[in-house]
């Protein structure tokens, strides 16, 4: 499976603005998280899975990078 057909708003964050961090650290707890160069954009703090992590992120991206950056996805 290419993760880039199978969830291309979070391709699209890691090809053109940013990085995600999967698993908790010494600052999160959360299983996935969006950043930026000015930290972190977005966590998902709710999921109990990385599958569920994985989409809850798809999920905000699909609805915030239109109105962040005007790109929409066709799904």
């Amino acid at each position: 499976m290419d993760f880039s057909k199978q969830y291309p708003p979070i391709s699209w964050w890691i090809d053109i603005h940013g990085w995600i961090e999967i698993g908790a650290d010494e600052n999160s707890d959360s299983l996935i998280r969006l950043l930026d160069e000015g930290g972190t954009w977005w966590e998902d703090d709710e999921a109990t899975s990385l599958d569920e992590a994985i989409n809850n992120a798809e999920n905000f991206l699909i609805e915030d990078l239109p109105n962040r950056f005007g790109k929409k996805f066709k799904l």
